[in-house]
């Protein structure tokens, strides 16, 4: 997806920002933005609501949401693929020694990061809402994808190429998880980790879709 709309901005420039970078890179990256602010367009990447604020600048918020439980799934796949996690570390233990696993879809959309205790969950919820509402012009969602994507067209106004998703996950077998293959009390604890994100997402669905 982001390639195709670096493409469609053909000869002007984006910015791909991540949040995963060191407060470092972070800040470096920061800086050079707001150097060359007139020479950027887009500004995108994965990072949590407030980097306009951050930044001082206004443009249009746009994402992109998937499922709860399933993007749960995929991004537990993705850290082993991108070798976050230790190759030893199955489902279970990464749910208990994975830091930080619960309602990240609240988390990134509040700017609410952290430990939070289930009040200040139910609080980042209500902002998550709120930002979604007051501050972002296009919401799509993976699971009406091609759709969306045709959404996104008319409203940037650009002639973006075909997009088609397939999941191609390159774990290893013995590290794979399907949900329902899941023994009852993983899947209680996965539900119970996305309690916020499916109400988020449920949310979202019905007032974008």
């Amino acid at each position: 997806m982001r390639l195709v709309l670096d493409s469609a901005y053909d000869g002007r420039v984006t910015y791909y920002y991540h949040n995963e970078y060191t407060p470092a890179e972070r800040r470096s990256q920061q800086d050079q933005i707001r150097q060359n602010i007139n020479r950027f367009d887009m500004v995108n990447g994965h990072f949590p609501f407030g980097l306009h604020r951050t930044l001082g600048i206004c443009g249009h918020h746009i994402t992109f949401l998937r499922e709860p439980i399933p993007r749960f799934i995929s991004d537990y796949h993705h850290r082993h693929m991108s070798a976050d996690l230790p190759k030893t570390w199955d489902f279970e233990r990464y749910l208990k020694d994975c830091p930080y696993l619960d309602n990240q879809m609240v988390r990134l959309l509040s700017g609410y990061g952290g430990h939070l205790s289930d009040r200040m969950m139910q609080v980042a919820f209500r902002e998550a809402k709120r930002n979604l509402q007051k501050h972002f012009s296009f919401v799509g969602f993976l699971e009406t994808l091609q759709q969306d994507w045709q959404r996104l067209r008319d409203f940037l106004g650009l002639e973006l190429e075909e997009l088609a998703y397939a999941n191609k996950s390159k774990v290893p077998s013995q590290l794979a998880v399907h949900f329902a293959e899941l023994p009852s009390s993983l899947q209680q604890r996965v539900i119970d980790l996305n309690h916020y994100d499916q109400a988020l997402y449920d949310f979202a669905f019905e007032h974008f879709h």
